[in-house]
């Protein structure tokens, strides 16, 4: 199936970024909607954006938890982002996206052109060597990546070999199909 004959899905949450933000996190669509906690960004409570995010401010893993219910508190995690001068009303959603790649080269083409500062990629660690060639692929840039680990040691094999195959779809098949 070709990319421009696939439906486009749209992104079920408002954009926000702030004025003075320094970062930009790249992501994807949340999960269906059954599988959500709360109605904002990384809302599902298998993901761990927030217990890595709780855990790297604060020490604690289960800052943003919820402990009256199996859900993150949206509340707390944007009162914390807007301290940071992150200002959900602000963010810049990319929307085009239907795999890594497009996301990656979509959202830093929404940086001005400008743009001189550094970018932290912020992502699992298993996904770091997949991040750089896409990284070179897409051009020069001042990027720095920052691999977070994945809590979960027996579930590195499944990630590893997954990652793999994007790999080779990336670097082989894609060129043999373009």
């Amino acid at each position: 199936m070709k990319l421009e004959s696939m439906e486009i899905e749209q992104h079920p949450l408002e954009p926000f970024l702030p004025g003075n933000a320094r970062l930009l996190m790249l992501g994807s669509f949340p999960p269906q909607k059954k599988r959500w906690s709360m109605e904002f960004y990384y809302p599902n409570w298998n993901n761990d954006m927030w217990r890595i995010t709780g855990f790297l401010f604060f020490n604690d893993k289960d800052y943003f938890v919820d402990k009256t219910k199996k859900a993150f508190c949206k509340e707390r995690l944007i009162s914390f982002l807007q301290a940071r001068g992150i200002d959900p009303a602000r963010l810049i959603l990319e929307e085009r996206s239907a795999n890594t790649r497009q996301n990656l080269q979509n959202s830093l083409a929404l940086l001005p052109d400008d743009y001189h500062k550094t970018v932290a990629i912020v992502t699992n660690d298993f996904h770091m060597g997949r991040v750089r060639l896409l990284l070179n692929a897409a051009g020069p840039g001042r990027v720095v990546q920052v691999p977070a680990k994945l809590p979960w040691w027996w579930l590195s094999a499944n990630y590893y070999l997954r990652e793999s195959f994007a790999v080779v779809n990336d670097q082989v098949v894609r060129p043999l199909l373009a």
